[in-house]
């Protein structure tokens, strides 16, 4: 499953589309930056080099679980990649 979960993860993060949940592009934008660096800081220790089976549900757990995302609602300002406003 772990080969699995990447390939989703990095066809979500390289859609055209990004990471849609609703349709307010700020948010998905948003949804977007923090899947990838949630991704990136996973990726050494879920998915490169021999793995314990079930790091990929595990990836999807810590996921789920995790804390929720925080943002300003102004739409004037962009979001950089830190996910924070600039």
């Amino acid at each position: 499953y772990n080969l699995v979960t990447q390939a989703a993860v990095l066809k979500l993060l390289e859609s055209e589309d990004g990471v849609v949940v609703g349709e307010d592009v700020v948010q998905n934008r948003a949804s977007q930056l923090f899947l990838s660096k949630f991704y990136k800081d996973r990726l050494l220790t879920h998915f490169v080099g021999s793995q314990w089976y079930g790091k990929g549900d595990d990836f999807i757990e810590e996921l789920m679980f995790g804390s929720p995302i925080m943002m300003s609602r102004n739409q004037d300002k962009d979001i950089d990649e830190g996910g924070e406003e600039g």
